[in-house]
Order: C-alpha cells, then structure tokens, then sequence
C-alpha cells in the first residue's frame, strides 16, 4: 500500500497510508472493474461534488480506507456529475449512496451520510467474507492432509506388496537351492558308495528288479520247452 512522509518536528517522519479509494472515470471502467473483482467484495460510493452530505461522508471514508481491517474490500467513487452513465445502471436515486457488489451483482446498498450505518454494513459483509476465506483454508488444508494420508497409506501398500513378493521369490529360491544341494550331495553319496563297491537301497531295488526280468525270461523259454 503507497505511503507517504510527514516531517516532524525534529526530522522524523510519521508514515500515513494513503487512501485505497479509486475513481471510477467510464462505464467501461466500472464494468472492467466488476470482472476482474470476481467474488470480491466491492464497495463503490456514489458522491457529489456538490452535496453537503457526500462532503461530510468523505472523512469517515477516507478513515475506512485506511484501517486494516477492510484490506480485503475493494473500495471505488464514482462522481455523479462526472459519469452519470454509471449512475444510472447502477440504479442510484439519492446522493451519496453507498453499494455493495459481489460476482457482478449488488447485494446491498445504503443512502445517505450516515457513517455508523455504512460500517455496519461493511462489517456484515466483511466478516462473512473473512468466514469464507477461513472456511475455505481450512477445508484446503484438510483435503490436503487427507490426500496426504491417502497418498501415504497407497505408498505404504505398495512398499508392503513389493516386499512380499519379494520375500515369495526369496522363499523359492532358498527352496530351490536346497533341493539342488540335497540332490548333489544325494549323487556324491551314491558315487563314493559306488567306488567301495557298496550298493544302497535305491541300488539294490534296481539290481532286484533286473533278476525278476532275468526269471521271467527264463520262465517263458521253460514254458516253450514244454510246449
């Protein structure tokens, strides 16, 4: 916000905000003004030049302008002698009137130069403004912490699927190792049984079923004999 110096006695300065209030100077300008605010608040006041009671409005509403508290509001002045077009679209019937728009429409309006009137009305809107704009960080903060959980909770389901699949083709391959390593140390068994002239079981099964076919040999030639 522009500021400017005032020289104190002394040579130090006290810093005071200028006000925030521009002049509305077309038509065009107003209704540029009206889509660039969105769903800003806008305050315009309606003045003359002329009038006594815009005169005496315009100390309260340079004080508005400056207090922190409306920083949010956007505040603009049309001259009804200077741009009566805009006065006219915009309905006013009495000098000053005091309206306030939002989304490109007006949602409340007041007449005179009553100050007390105009700061309720201010306050009323400025606050539901402020309860919105609460209302609206905090509802972006939950989604954002809930998004924060979902994306850790699909995370750590991934982690945990990867690692048992992992620990799945670890158990096979332990498994399959000791298979090889039971059948290799299987086949050196056999062979050192086999260069001391020993059979094992496996081996003398095999010797058994080799006499059995010798005796069924021998066992058909006796039964061509006979024939």
């Amino acid at each position: 916000m522009s500021r400017r110096g005032v020289r104190r006695a002394g040579g130090a300065r006290k810093m005071v905000a200028l006000s925030r209030i521009k002049n509305i100077t077309n038509e065009q300008e107003w209704m540029k003004i009206l889509r660039k605010a969105k769903d800003s608040i806008v305050l315009v006041e309606f003045a003359s030049s002329t009038s006594m009671g815009s005169k005496g409005m315009q100390p309260y509403m340079s004080t508005i302008s400056r207090t922190a508290e409306y920083n949010r509001i956007k505040m603009y002045k049309v001259d009804v002698d200077l741009v009566p077009d805009v006065a006219v679209a915009c309905g006013v019937k009495a000098i000053p009137t005091y309206q306030i728009w939002k989304s490109g429409e007006k949602i409340d309006e007041m007449s005179g130069a009553l100050p007390q009137r105009l700061v309720t009305m201010l306050k009323t809107h400025n606050v539901q403004e402020k309860s919105k704009f609460v209302y609206l960080r905090l509802a972006a903060t939950v989604a954002a912490a809930i998004g924060g959980v979902f994306a850790l909770l699909k995370y750590k389901a991934e982690v945990e699927s990867k690692e048992k699949g992992e620990r799945e083709k670890l158990l096979v391959k332990r498994a399959e190792e000791q298979r090889k390593l039971k059948a290799q140390k299987e086949r050196e068994r056999i062979k050192a049984l086999d260069a001391r002239g020993e059979k094992t079981v496996e081996m003398i099964g095999l010797d058994e079923d080799d006499d059995e076919d010798e005796d069924e040999d021998e066992w058909d030639e006796d039964d061509e004999d006979e024939d």
